[in-house]
């Protein structure tokens, strides 16, 4: 597959809205990552990489965003009806599927940092490649399937 999509600075901007939104959200909320304790700083990263993939795949799917800040984890998709974006600053990482994440979605991997452009890597049902050979503990936060 392997397409890429450059975002401009006006979706740059709607990236950096989002993150602060939901950063801010998380913190209202007193809401802790799943893997381990961030800083405000490092945990705002993490949104703002979520948004990247997020925006960029709907500009290269034609789709409107959704923009959502409470949607969590089996609730409504990150693009359309079904698209779970998972975005890697690395274009080197692999996508990653959690054991409680839906199998009905479809998870598409997102890598890069504008300006560059993002690069659409692939993607994959929920319900494949749950298999041994692709399960792995990397960073030790948690085995997952890559």
């Amino acid at each position: 597959m392997s397409e890429t999509v450059t975002l401009s600075a006006d979706d740059f901007s709607a990236c950096l809205h989002l993150a602060t939104e939901r950063s801010m959200e998380s913190l209202r909320q007193n809401r802790k990552d799943a893997l381990f304790d961030k800083d405000y700083c490092a945990a705002f990263h993490v949104h703002l990489l979520g948004a990247i993939g997020e925006i960029a795949f709907a500009k290269w799917f034609n789709c409107y965003p959704s923009f959502s800040v409470k949607q969590f984890k089996g609730m409504a998709a990150d693009v359309g009806e079904r698209y779970e974006i998972r975005h890697r600053s690395n274009r080197s990482w692999d996508l990653i599927l959690h054991d409680d994440e839906p199998e009905d979605r479809i998870y598409v991997l997102t890598r890069g940092v504008p300006p560059s452009p993002i690069e659409i890597a692939g993607w994959c049902w929920g319900h494949e490649n749950r298999t041994d050979e692709f399960r792995a503990n990397w960073g030790n936060h948690g085995a997952a399937w890559f």
